[in-house]
C-alpha cells in the first residue's frame, strides 16, 4: 500500500485509456458517430 501502488494503478489506467482512444480513432471510419467527434 502507498504511493507506489497508486502510481502503478494510475499508469495502467492511463495506458488503457490511451489505447482505447487509439482503437476508437482507428475504427471511426467503420461506424458512424465516433466518440471523439461531435454529433450534429
Amino acid at each position: 500500500m502507498g504511493f507506489e501502488r497508486v502510481y502503478v494503478l494510475t499508469r495502467v489506467r492511463l495506458y488503457a485509456i490511451n489505447n482505447y482512444i487509439v482503437y476508437d480513432i482507428q475504427n471511426t471510419d467503420q461506424r458512424t458517430g465516433g466518440s471523439l467527434y461531435a454529433r450534429d
